[in-house]
């Protein structure tokens, strides 16, 4: 066990820094959110792929479905924009390594070595505006890093706008 221990608390690590879903929301504290009962789409998602768009715009709709929302192309009370970016970001990783006893570097021999890399990132906003007065009422914000791997960055999206959306409407 004493020899796994370090392995463990390693992986420990490494988990944690997968979690780096972060999601805001915000809304506007006048509008009444019980009278909203449908939603549309306006125009196809801004910053993404046919295929990333057309699984952002499900995931909305199902989250929306499941708030009780229904979509109507006629007349919506709602209407949804979907809008994402991408952007790198510089990751800069020091590892030390060395042997000895004491505070610091005194009594032993070791060094360190700095690895930078560029990371993707990936932000998605989606905006439910007031079809009636054309006024922003929610506003909805996800960041992550991304993957190479589509099927990632697909379940990706899914827990994003299910986590945007735990909290709608707002109380």
């Amino acid at each position: 066990m004493r020899r796994r221990f370090p392995l463990i608390v390693l992986m420990a690590v490494l988990a944690a820094g997968c979690a780096t879903l972060e999601v805001y929301t915000d809304h506007d504290p006048a509008a009444d959110f019980s009278r909203f009962k449908t939603f549309d789409f306006i125009g196809q998602p801004r910053g993404l792929d046919q295929l990333m768009g057309k699984r952002a715009r499900a995931e909305v709709a199902m989250q929306l479905k499941a708030k009780g929302l229904h979509r109507a192309s006629g007349r919506p009370d709602l209407l949804v924009a979907i809008v994402a970016r991408t952007r790198a970001e510089r990751q800069v990783t020091t590892v030390h390594y060395g042997w000895g006893w004491g505070y610091g570097w005194w009594g032993g021999l070791g060094g360190s070595t700095s690895y930078v890399r560029n990371v993707p990132i990936g932000a998605l906003v989606v905006d439910l505006v007031n079809a009636r007065n054309k006024q922003l009422v929610w506003r909805g914000m996800a960041r992550d890093y991304l993957s190479r791997n589509p099927r990632e960055n697909a379940e990706m999206l899914h827990r994003a706008v299910a986590k945007m959306f735990e909290e709608y409407p707002p109380r």
